[in-house]
């Protein structure tokens, strides 16, 4: 998928993940500001372990450290 942090496009590669059916949303809203739970178009995904283009994988926990939740944007793409 693709985001958008602190206002640069970035990939961002989902390594582990797991579906959260009591979410809802619109697809791709930032649902959780204490961790990283995404929209679907049924239900959410909680990401756990992800890697930004460029970047090492890493924990959702330590990603949040260096940056707030506010500074995330999931971009949809249109398929």
């Amino acid at each position: 998928c693709w985001v958008e942090i602190r206002e640069e496009k970035k990939r961002l590669l989902i390594k582990k993940a797991r579906l959260e059916p009591s979410f809802s949303g619109q697809p791709g809203e930032h649902l959780n500001p204490s961790s990283l739970v995404v929209a679907c178009q049924r239900g959410a995904l909680r990401l756990e372990e992800i890697q930004i283009e460029g970047k090492k994988a890493m924990g959702v926990t330590d990603f949040l450290k260096g940056i707030s939740h506010t500074q995330i944007k999931f971009i949809l793409k249109s398929t």
